[in-house]
Parts: structure tokens; sequence; C-alpha cells
């Protein structure tokens, strides 16, 4: 081409050339380096993004906290602008809305992701950043690039089911100073046995005041021949000028209505008569100071009442009354000093701190935005509170509309603390009334307790026993069918009670002396065969004592604290078909002051066992009374072997006041197995529950739906948890109420067992120990135990079972509810590797942490227990199986009255408002998109 042209011309060509590469080259370099300023630039803008999207996570979970605590919407967005600056940024704009934000007509559900229709708990926040550019100068390129990014959180909906003790022991601090706070602060000081044989004649012994003849065919001052309030009619009152009759048929109560009117300036008055003193011939058991009586502030303990007897001014001649207690500290007066039968007055301590600290956590429920809160309360058995009666509609009661028992409101949810909740609130002891109201009535709240009426127990149907002290005065108290024959309205008093007096202080002659227990063939030899009545008798010098000591039906029927129930009820509340909501939290919240000391009836190979009569006439004369049940009836009460008896089985321990536990061992790391039925349910197999008298849909006079079906069994007591019938999964003779307690929460909380290796949905567990005390801390070498020294805490626990069952059940609880897995290494060891007592059938390694020299796997310990230094712990340093030091290192725990994990340790009313509050605090919020 070049030949093409002339010379001069190829030369000026070849002198440009050079200068277009010059050219190229300029522009190459600079879009070169635009590309690299843009790509900078890019990667900036990418990191601020980042930044930013972050940031507003963090920011709309803030926001969503915020909203939790119920705050106003400047706190919510303030929130969220200080989370977004935290990550170092500077927002342009900050823009926080929820539902309620939005303009009326965005609010409609659908028309904003904010707004559903189940009125979920979301928060959007919204922010914007303005980031400089480097090349901002380029001609295509904008100097300041504007970023946003939005971020919607959701604070989670909460099922909270709050699971309190209202054991007969949530009263045990209740003084006459209680009742003196709201003016009824009168001390009493019933008359003794010897007063009264006096007053009435020297001729009469304190059997024919007892009971002389029987069928009441006694003098009329034979107490126990008469209706209850009868003989509390016999009572004068001196000192209060009412009531001082003088006549031989009245016993003298020395009155003191000044004591604390002098304190307090201003006068006191007596409280309604059933609160005064009450005629209990059970007070022959238990010492008065049992019955505690004031707080000493000069010790700053509690005292029994005769020292405050002796500075009000009171003579105090003897321990024992023998016939008539103040009630000051019966759990239907202090949970009811007016008698209106509504407990919003109640003064029972330390339960009213309890209550107190409950109120105050519902104002961290929101129910605003979805919460509910349900309520179980236990002490015999639990029982689910529902509030809401049955809606009439067309003159026609309809049980199947009636409002569910997760309650969606703090009116309702206070009202049922306020009203409902006290002391011994189930229906062993007060009858539970749906009662009814119209439908579409502004106020469907109308179920509560009977009044007028307490509940002696239940009977096979779980229906509650009547009884009426103060009203019915037409019975004949030497009638066993009559349930005020042998039922007291003190503290203290039991089904059975009135059948281990002596015979002097019992209409019912030998009427414990036919007992359930021991069970099977090798406790022949305890039993009397000379006897002609043929019944299971210990052979001891004195009858009556051996069956105090080892009766099943007085100590299983005394029990309470009822924990392995009390889990139970709560789940069903959680998994209730009709009410179950999958996308929320659920959340249990167990508050207990002392260890499990009753569980629920049992079955044999599915069939119901048979109650016991102490009472019944065996043979119509009146010699001889009770007629034998089947063990099991009130739950498990251990008995062991001959050689090897149990805690039921070892007389003198307990006499003459059961101390606890009675039906668990003292050993908090014990563990025994039974054939446990709602495993196998969890399982796949529906019908484990079912006894041999469920009766299905299509059956006569059974249910009337499929659906009706299992709430029809329930209310008839047609499902159950354990089975005694099989020898070889049951240990029956050592399996206890802290074994019971433990197998529930296994059931509900284990991920491993529940889901049976599928992600289940299942509850948080929060757990809190109320007041224990562990009060002997004297060494047996008369040492000061330090409760603060882990090489103590061992002894300590020993000295103090109840408060060390207690903590270490409610340590367990917790570690199985805080991440739905079993953390402690002994309980592992116990369950998943056939360690122990308690053997499993589960993968050992179910943490996947093994390793070929400890296939084993703990992972992790627990958070109650004490730290080590193992990767795996291998506690079995020789390989020969665990000696009994290895063990004593496995199973180490902290020492007693220490928080951990979610088991919390609340001395008193005050610290549990502060638990309560954490607890609150906890509650989950998540990030939804």
């Amino acid at each position: 081409m070049r030949r093409l042209f002339p010379t001069p011309i190829r030369k000026w060509m070849r002198r440009h050339e050079k200068g277009q590469s010059l050219i190229l080259l300029a522009i190459a370099f600079m879009a070169l380096i635009a590309f690299v300023g843009i790509t900078a630039d890019v990667a900036i803008l990418f990191a601020r993004y980042s930044q930013l999207s972050r940031a507003v996570d963090s920011a709309a979970i803030a926001a969503a906290n915020q909203m939790r605590e119920d705050r106003e919407y400047p706190h919510v967005r303030l929130a969220a602008t200080q989370f977004i600056e935290f990550y170092g940024l500077d927002p342009e704009e900050v823009d926080v809305q929820y539902c309620e934000t939005l303009p009326v007509d965005m609010q409609t559900p659908g028309d904003d992701e904010l707004c559903t229709e189940d009125q979920r708990k979301l928060v959007r926040v919204t922010a914007r950043i303005t980031v400089d550019t480097i090349f901002g100068g380029l001609p295509f390129w904008p100097d300041r690039i504007e970023l946003e990014a939005s971020s919607v959180s959701e604070t989670a909906a909460l099922d909270v089911i709050l699971i309190l003790d209202v054991s007969e022991s949530m009263l045990r601090y209740t003084t006459v100073e209680d009742w003196a706070g709201v003016g009824q602060g009168a001390i009493y000081r019933p008359p003794t046995i010897n007063e009264i044989l006096t007053r009435i004649g020297n001729n009469t012994s304190r059997t024919q005041l007892m009971q002389t003849g029987y069928g009441g065919n006694g003098p009329d001052r034979a107490l126990l021949h008469l209706p209850q309030n009868q003989v509390n009619a016999k009572l004068s009152y001196k000192g209060d000028g009412v009531n001082e009759a003088g006549t031989e048929q009245y016993f003298d109560v020395v009155v003191d209505l000044d004591y604390f009117s002098a304190q307090m300036g201003e006068r006191q008055t007596q409280p309604r008569d059933e609160c005064r003193v009450r005629f209990f011939p059970g007070s022959y058991l238990s010492g008065i100071d049992s019955f505690l009586g004031y707080y000493d502030d000069t010790t700053a303990t509690y005292a029994g009442l005769s020292d405050l007897y002796q500075k009000a001014g009171l003579t105090y001649t003897t321990n024992r009354f023998e016939g008539f207690v103040p009630t000051y500290n019966f759990y239907g007066c202090c949970n009811d000093p007016n008698g209106d039968w509504n407990f919003d007055d109640l003064i029972c301590q330390p339960f009213l701190q309890a209550r107190e600290a409950t109120d105050q956590f519902l104002d961290r429920i929101d129910f605003m935005r979805g919460d509910r809160v349900a309520f179980v309360t236990f002490d015999r058995s639990a029982f689910l509170l529902n509030p809401y009666g049955i809606p009439v509609v067309g003159g026609v009661p309809r049980a199947d509309l009636r409002q569910s028992a997760m309650i969606d409101n703090l009116d309702d949810a206070k009202a049922v603390v306020q009203n409902l909740v006290g002391v011994r609130s189930e229906p062993n002891f007060y009858v539970y009334e749906p009662n009814t109201y119209t439908e579409g009535a502004v106020n469907a709240r109308t179920a509560g307790w009977v009044p007028n009426v307490y509940a002696a127990g239940l009977d096979e149907n779980g229906e509650s026993i009547v009884f009426n002290p103060e009203y019915n005065s037409t019975y004949t108290p030497g009638a066993a069918s009559n349930s005020e024959a042998y039922n007291y309205p003190v503290r203290g008093n039991c089904p059975f009670m009135n059948a281990v007096l002596p015979g002097s202080l019992s209409l019912f002659g030998e009427s414990l002396l036919r007992i359930t227990n021991p069970l099977g063939s090798e406790w022949n030899n305890y039993v009397d065969s000379s006897l002609s009545s043929g019944g299971k008798y210990i052979v001891e010098t004195d009858p009556r004592k051996a069956n105090l000591a080892m009766s099943y039906e007085y100590w299983s029927s005394c029990r309470g604290t009822n924990i392995g129930a009390a889990l139970r009820v709560a789940n069903n509340a959680l998994v209730d078909p009709d009410t179950i909501r999958t996308e929320g939290v659920w959340i249990m919240v167990l508050l207990s002051d002392g260890g499990a000391g009753a569980s629920d009836a049992v079955r044999r190979n599915g069939d119901k066992v048979k109650n016991s009569d102490p009472y019944l006439d065996v043979n119509g004369d009146a010699t001889l009374f009770g007629k034998e049940g089947d063990y099991g009836f009130f739950g498990v009460c251990p008995y062991g072997t001959p050689s090897r008896t149990a805690e039921l089985m070892h007389p003198g321990d307990d006499e003459p006041e059961a101390t606890f536990p009675h039906c668990s061992d003292e050993s908090w790391y014990s563990r025994h197995r039974c054939d446990f039925r709602p495993l196998r349910v969890a399982q796949g197999e529906d019908s484990a529950m079912q006894d041999s008298e469920y009766v299905t849909y299509g059956t006569v006079g059974g249910p009337s739906s499929p659906e009706d079906e299992l709430q029809w069994n329930l209310d008839r007591n047609n499902l159950y948890d354990i089975d005694i019938g099989q020898p070889t999964q049951c240990d029956v003779g050592y399996y206890d109420v802290d074994d019971y307690a433990r197998d529930w929460a296994d059931v509900i909380g284990l991920q491993q067992i529940v889901g049976s290796g599928q992600e289940a949905q299942l509850p948080t567990i929060f757990t809190i120990g109320f007041g224990l005390e562990y009060p002997e801390r004297e060494a047996a070498n008369g040492r000061l135990l330090n409760i603060d020294s882990q090489s103590d805490s061992v002894e300590i626990c020993s000295r103090n079972p109840a408060d060390c069952l207690g903590e270490m059940l409610l340590r367990y609880i917790a570690d199985v509810g805080d991440n739905n897995y079993l953390d402690n290494d002994y309980y592992q060891d116990l369950m998943f590797n056939d360690v122990g007592d308690y053997a499993g059938s589960l993968d050992l390694n179910y943490n996947n942490e093994g390793t070929a020299g400890d296939p084993r796997g703990y992972g992790e310990r627990g958070p109650c227990q004490t730290e080590f230094g193992y990767s795996f712990t291998d506690y079995d340093t020789n390989n020969d199986g665990l000696s009994p030091s290895e063990k004593a290192v496995q199973r180490e725990m902290l020492p007693p009255q220490v928080s951990c994990g979610n088991y919390y340790f609340a001395p008193d009313g005050n610290e549990l408002r502060f638990v309560f509050d954490d607890i609150a605090s906890r509650m989950y919020t998540r990030l939804a998109r």
C-alpha cells in the first residue's frame, strides 16, 4: 500500500501513526483508570451495602425488642437508629414501620406485609445512606450514590405457660402478723385437753371427751360425735366480750386483740369464725411449734406461737393441744381472709410474694401483638385454670364453644392471678365450676371455685370429693361416707390422718391396720396370718405404730408438689389441637419451693387400680375398719424389697410427723425406670395411653364424635402415664416421684425422644427454685458448712434432702429445656449409655461429637455442672467401668443456691422479680426477612 503514495506522503503518514498511538494509548489508559475507579467504587459500595444490611438487620431486631417492651414509637425508632450508628454509619434517614404506624387504609391484612390476619408482630426498618464515589468527577459517574436497605423482624408470638407450685409449704411463713396487716390481728390461745377436762368436770376422761360410744350415743360433749360447726360453737372467746356464755359446754379460747394494736396504732379485730380456732384431733400428731406464729425481728427468724403467747401475756402450758388449733395459716383462710371465695385479699406467705412477682411479669407479655399465657397450678395433682365459662346458645350450654385457657389479654390474665391462684388452688382442695354465661355477654370469665365448699381429694373419675365443714350440720360424724367426718379445715390435715390416730382420738377404731403395702410374696414374713381379718398386717408389737410408719395410703395421699403432673398439664395446654400455634415460640416457666412429692395414679396392665377405704366398716359392728386398695392409686411411693427397703418402709424415720421426702429416695442423682407410656406415644403409638376402660366413638353412651373422643376419655380419667404391670420394664419398688418428674421433662423437652430423630417444636423451659433455704448447715463433726463451697456441697445436700432434691430436679428440667438436649454428662450416661440405674435404648453418641477413643461424645458439660479441662471428659480413666470416685467427679454440680443456664435461684420475692425480668428479657426475637 505504501508504494501507492509518493515518498513525502509516506513520511508524513509515518509521523502521524506515532501520534495516533499516543492518542489511543492515552484513551486506553484513561479507560483503565475509569474501570479501576468504578471497580473500586463498586467494591466500596458493596462493602458499604453489606455493612448497611447487617446494621439494618440488627436495628430491626432491636426495634422488635423495643416493641416487646411496649415502648412508644419514638423509643422504637431511636433504638433502630442507634444500632445503625453503632455500625459506624451515619444514615440520612431511618424509617421504622409496623402495622399500626401505616396509614389506616393500608392496615387491612394483605395490603402490606406488616399487617397479617394472625397479628404477627412484624417491624420493618429501612435506612438510607449516601456514599461518596472515588471517581465522581467523571462525566458518566455520579459524585454520590444513595444506598437503601430494608429488613423485617418479628418478635415471635409467645405461648407462655406459668406453672406455679401451690402446695401447702407455700404458706409456711404465714403469721398472725400478716392478719394484723389487714386489721384482723387477734392472738388465740386454744384450750388444752387438760383445761377442757377440768372445765367440764374431773369425772370426764379424755376418751369420754373425744368419743363415748359409737354412733353418737355419748354426751354432747363427746367432740368426735358432733359435726364440726357444732364443736366450734362450743368455743368461748374470752377477751373480746363476745360469746362468753360461761356454761360447761363452752371451752375457753383466750384472745388478745391489743398486742398488734399497740404496734400498729389501730384497733385489731377478729377474723371470721372459721379462721380463728378449729377442732382438729390430728393435732395429737403435730406439735404447736410446727404452726409458725410470727416473725421475730430480734432474731430475724420465724418463731413458734408459744413465744408469741408469752409476749402477748397469754399463758402457755403445753406444746400439744390435742383437739384445737389456730387456723390463721389454713389455706382457706390466708387465701381468702374476708370469706368471699375470691383470692384478691390473699396473705399466705411466701406465696403472696410469688404471686405479686407473677402479676408483674404479666406486664412483660405482649398481648397486643399476639402473645398468650396460661396458668397451671400444682399440688397433689395439676390443674389448667380456664376462667371462661360455657356459653349458653339458644338456651343450650355449648361446652364446645368454650374459650381457650390460653388467655390473650392482660385484664383476664391478671384477674386469674388475683382471683383464682392461691395456695392449694387445684381440685384436690377446691371445687372448680365452669359455670355458664349468655353468648355475646361482655364478660365470659365466669368459671371459678365453688363458694362455701372445699374438696377432700379426687375420686376414681378425677372429680372433687366435696366436704362442707361450715354448712353441713346434719351428717353423722361416724359415717365414713361423709367426708366431713375425717377432714378438717386446718393446716396439715390429710385424708387418712384420722385413721392413724389412737383409738381415743378416732371414731374408726383400727382403721388403718389393713394396708396396701407391701406387694408380693417376698413380704409374707411380714404379714401376721393369725389375725382373722386376713388383711396385710405388719408384724409389730404396736400394729398401729407400724402402719402409721409404713402405710402407703396414709403417706402417699398426704403428698403434694406433683411436678410431673404439672409438666404434663402444661404440655397438654401447648399441644391442644384446638388452640395449638406452631408459628410462635413456646415457653414454660416452672416455679417451685422444693422437690417432687407426688405423682399421678398408675395402671396395672392397663387396668385402673382400686382405691382403698380405711374408714369402711368391714363387719358391721364397728370393731374393724378398712378395705384394702391397690398400690398406685395415689401414685408411686417406693417400698423396695425386704432386704433393701425403700423410703416408704422405714419405720420410725418420720414419726410422729412426716418429713419430706417420703415417696422418693433422698439421692438426687438416682434414676429408676418404669413403663412410661408417653414416651411411646410420642414415637407413634397413639393408643399407648389408653387404659382398659377407654371408650371409642360409636360406643353407646360414649363420645359424641371422633373429635370429642380424646377429651371425653380424658375427663373420665381413662388415660394414664405409668403401667406397673411389667416387672421387667418397671422398677416398681424403687421408681419414685422424682423419677416421674424427670420422665415427663424428658418427654416434653428432649429432641431425641419427642422428635424421634425428626425436628419437632418443643418448649423452652425456665425453672425457678423459690426460697430453697438449706437450713441444716452443721456437719457431723460439728463444723459449720459453707454453702458457697464446692467441697461442702455434697454434705449440705445430704443434710437438706428436701431443698437439694428440689434444686437438682429444677436444674435437670432447665437443662432439658434450654436447648432441648441433655447436656449433663452424668444423666447422658444414665439415659444413653446404659450406665447406672436407668437403661435407655437411644443412640449413645447423640451429640455426634464422639471420637475413636471416646464414642460417648458427651459434648460440653451442662451449665449447672462444674467445668473441667478435658476435651471429651472421659471419666473412666482406667477403662474398667466407672468407680465410685469417677462417678462422683462425673456428676459434680455447682454449689447450692446458684443460678445456672435456664435455672434461677430466688431466695425471696424481691429477687424473684429480677428473675422474672431476666426471663422476660430472654424471650426470643427472630429475623423474618
